[in-house]
């Protein structure tokens, strides 16, 4: 299944969440965008009946680097090259470990 980026360095599972926030008694509001997605590199793991499958890392550094450049780059255009913060939360052993670490 897809999981990870594509060439144009297009996450799967990608989702946008905003808060806004209108703070009682005060004029204004403030707002709160969290994006979330698959790792941005070029990665896969096939569909099969068990719970954790078998992760498939494209091996090329080259093509990786690439890759992750074009989908920070689209994060900046969006959301500004300020206010960006990243989190890892993969799963730090077994399988996908190794994306952790790529």
């Amino acid at each position: 299944s897809m999981r990870g980026a594509d060439e144009e360095g297009q996450v799967a599972n990608f989702v946008e969440t905003e808060q806004i926030l209108f703070p009682h008694g005060r004029q204004g509001f403030a707002s709160f965008v969290q994006i979330r997605g698959s790792i941005p590199l070029l990665w896969r793991s096939p569909t099969n009946f068990k719970y954790k499958p078998k992760v498939e890392i494209d091996v090329n550094a080259d093509h990786q680097v690439q890759v992750l450049r074009r989908h920070l780059s689209a994060l900046e255009e969006t959301y500004g090259k300020g206010g960006l913060v990243f989190v890892n939360l993969i799963d730090k052993k077994d399988d996908q470990g190794r994306l952790g670490r790529y």
